[in-house]
């Protein structure tokens, strides 16, 4: 699972479900967040503005990802396509702060589209760890 914008509240908050439902976690957030996104439960925190951070996530998860939640409002979708699995789950959960626009051929097979959700309540079984 790769979690986008994991520093920021709603992003700690994914990671620590994850982390306690038992999902390997590839964390992106600044260098700043790195110790923050560990303690939350990453299992690897991968800085968001590296240039190569499509190789980063993939040298984390050679098989690509299952769940994609992007909690920053960036909406990677481009980083999206790059690393999910196909019949990923991807969970926006921060509004952009402009118009977005879905490569949906990068991101959809005939065999095998990508689900979107913007509703993270299944995943949703344990609350975070309060932050310091």
């Amino acid at each position: 699972m790769y979690v986008g914008g994991a520093g920021g509240n709603v992003g700690t908050a994914a990671t620590a479900m994850a982390h306690r439902a038992g999902a390997r976690v590839v964390a992106g957030a600044r260098p700043a967040d790195h110790d923050w996104c560990r303690a939350a439960g990453a299992d690897i925190v991968v800085d968001y503005r590296d240039p190569d951070l499509v190789a980063l996530v993939h040298d984390a998860a050679p098989a690509g990802v299952d769940v994609f939640w992007d909690t920053s409002g960036h909406h990677e979708f481009d980083l999206i396509a790059d690393v999910v699995t196909p019949r990923a789950r991807v969970l926006l959960t921060a509004a952009a702060t402009s118009h977005s626009q879905l490569p949906v051929a990068q991101l959809y097979t005939a065999q095998s589209p990508c689900t979107a959700s913007s509703s993270a309540a299944p995943l949703l079984k344990t609350s975070p760890p309060p932050r310091p």
